[in-house]
């Protein structure tokens, strides 16, 4: 036989059929367990039906399968990239450039499986379907054309998913954030716009629209975010020559000095002792001791609440805690994996927090994805219980090290070190390794706290 017949059965002396067991997970949307399909009397008989059978069959699986899976619109490259892995599973080789329709194998089980998908659909005076469903169309177009079929042109909405799916991953808040760019860029091109058809009219019209009502801070993460899933896509679906017409688009508002200078201010000394009362009087024990350490080492709020146990160590030279990626907590940077020195208090306030917990996480409560958004809406509101100026908030504790380390003179890479930031110049490449860098932290944490003259008199005796 020239053909596959895999599913080809005889029956008795002289019955043929077609018999294929049905998925379970299929069998209530077909509303059947197995195929059974007469072929014949004789075997040349059934090799001549078998081609129409088996495209027939094949055709009803892909329908059900497409039913339970499709949960939103394909692109085309998506419809061509599917319609080509079908195509494969069928059995025909997607790129071949030529075959025989009238006495070729391949051939012979093309056209039946074209004459099948298209008997589905109504056909015209000429007798061409119509109506023909894109998905089908997509199938159509690869077993006629074979290699001669070309590939759509990626999409908006391609670059998108593959930037999901590459970059952003499971984040929920770059997740978020991806959608309501998307929105937002939607409004004003569709999302099935080819990539290389956008024009950098288009892309000043997109930036306008997003101004519509936000700051130019906001669209100016906003364009970010679009240049770098379009830049994603354009490696990698290769397209040459790539174009982003998005890039060097310039935000004018947000050029002006007050955009970032006054985002946020860190907390004057009355104001923080006003606000640590009440947080130590009425908060949580884990919210008062995610203060304490907060205030203590000028971290991120979200550094703190995803701490594991093994990230603290008490007993060396120099206590400290470890930042690091884990799959509780994701880091800003890769700048901000750090060694973070312990002085006073937050010593207390580490071994208080052990004492507390027994599971991996310190804080279990808020150590998850999404916990530090948790622990600084907690402590926003007995800050702003004390406070009226929203410019001071639960992320003002970082700020106020930052401006202790810049009145106490401490050296740029130092206060880069000891806040996570990025580094720069090349000066701190003499901090090569953690033990000196957490020793330059500590000094410019302790330049910190003389600066505010909080330090107790048993840490300042410390050695340096």
């Amino acid at each position: 036989m020239l053909i596959d017949v895999k599913y080809l059965q005889k029956r008795g002396k002289s019955a043929w059929r077609y018999r294929r067991k049905v998925a379970k997970h299929l069998r209530d949307t077909l509303q059947k367990t197995e195929f059974v399909v007469p072929l014949g009397s004789s075997e040349a008989e059934a090799i001549r039906a078998y081609p129409r059978v088996h495209a027939k069959v094949e055709l009803d699986i892909l329908t059900a399968e497409r039913g339970l899976q499709r949960t939103s619109p394909s692109s085309p490259l998506e419809r061509y990239q599917e319609a080509q892995t079908t195509v494969t599973e069928w059995g025909f080789d997607p790129k071949t450039t030529a075959w025989d329709t009238e006495y070729d194998p391949e051939g012979l089980a093309r056209e039946a499986m074209i004459e099948t998908i298209e008997r589905r659909y109504r056909t015209d005076d000429e007798g061409y379907p119509v109506d023909v469903s894109p998905d089908d169309t997509e199938l159509l177009r690869i077993l006629a054309g074979g290699a001669k079929a070309k590939p759509p042109k990626p999409t908006l909405e391609d670059a998108r998913k593959q930037y999901l799916k590459d970059i952003v991953g499971e984040n929920r808040k770059r997740i978020v954030q991806l959608e309501r760019v998307f929105k937002l860029m939607t409004e004003v091109l569709p999302a099935l716009t080819p990539l290389t058809d956008i024009t950098r009219q288009q892309a000043r019209e997109v930036r306008d629209h997003m101004l519509d009502g936000r700051s130019a801070a906001s669209v100016q993460r906003y364009l970010n975010v679009v240049r770098a899933m379009i830049n994603h896509a354009n490696t990698e679906f290769e397209i040459v020559p790539a174009k982003n017409p998005f890039m060097r688009l310039s935000v004018e508002k947000a050029d002006k000095p007050d955009l970032k200078l006054n985002k946020r201010k860190p907390f004057s000394e009355t104001q923080l002792e006003a606000v640590r009362t009440r947080v130590l009087s009425m908060a949580r024990d884990d919210l008062k001791l995610i203060w304490r350490l907060l205030e203590a080492t000028g971290c991120r709020i979200s550094e703190i609440t995803g701490l594991r146990r093994s990230d603290i160590a008490l007993d060396g030279p120099i206590p400290h805690i470890r930042v690091e990626w884990h799959e509780n907590r994701r880091i800003k940077t890769e700048a901000s994996h750090r060694l973070v020195p312990l002085l006073g208090d937050a010593i207390e306030a580490a071994r208080e927090a052990l004492s507390l917990s027994n599971g991996e996480m310190v804080f279990p409560a808020y150590g998850r994805e999404g916990g530090g958004d948790s622990a600084s809406a907690a402590l926003g509101k007995h800050v702003r219980a004390c406070i009226e100026d929203r410019k001071v908030t639960t992320h003002s504790l970082r700020h106020r090290i930052k401006t202790l380390t810049l009145r106490a003179g401490v050296p740029r890479d130092e206060r880069r070190i000891l806040l996570g930031h990025t580094q720069g110049g090349g000066s701190e490449e003499v901090y090569d390794d953690e033990p000196t860098r957490l020793v330059a932290a500590r000094r410019a944490l302790l330049a910190a706290y003389k600066e505010a003259d909080k330090l107790r008199p048993s840490a300042l005796d410390q050695p340096d």
